[in-house]
């Protein structure tokens, strides 16, 4: 940090002593009094849910099968009695903060299982060898006496003859 190099601090303990009096220095250049001293936080209210408020959201369609798919697993609905009604239906996905999918429709929670989980569709290959996959290959040319370079005179000849 530049104040403490400027101040020739080099140890631990002499910036422990010398930071008391740099954050006065530094909070009085740049600290602003509130117009209104009254705290404008608000509390939080019974109908807020935590829960859905910090979590990842994404929606998705529903198949014909009741099934979606989220981060490689795909999901099938367990639905009773409403099965046509959620065809083709647009659902969100709540991924809460401990690492669990939610599943809902207009606020209603939906019971869902993991049907499947799709494995990585591609190779896994370390940065040294990934140049060597990537290379073009070497395209084979034939020799001058190769047979079908020699092939196309001796067809002249026959026709001509």
């Amino acid at each position: 940090m530049k104040a403490l190099r400027i101040a020739s601090v080099n140890d631990m303990e002499t910036a422990n002593t010398f930071l008391p009096a740099f954050l006065q220095k530094f909070n009085d250049r740049f600290s602003k009094t509130p117009t209104l001293p009254k705290s404008a936080h608000k509390p939080i209210l019974s109908t807020h849910n935590l829960d859905r408020i910090f979590c990842i959201k994404d929606t998705r369609h529903l198949s014909k099968n009741l099934t979606l798919q989220y981060e490689n697993v795909v999901y099938q609905v367990l639905a009773e009695n409403k099965e046509y009604t959620l065809r083709n239906a647009t659902v969100d996905i709540l991924q809460l903060r401990d690492g669990s999918i939610r599943v809902e429709r207009h606020g209603k929670r939906l019971v869902v299982r993991p049907y499947h989980t799709i494995e990585a569709k591609t190779e896994v290959v370390s940065s040294k060898e990934l140049f060597e996959k990537l290379k073009e290959p070497k395209v084979y040319k034939p020799s001058k006496k190769h047979p079908w370079k020699r092939g196309s005179k001796k067809l002249k000849r026959e026709i001509l003859v």
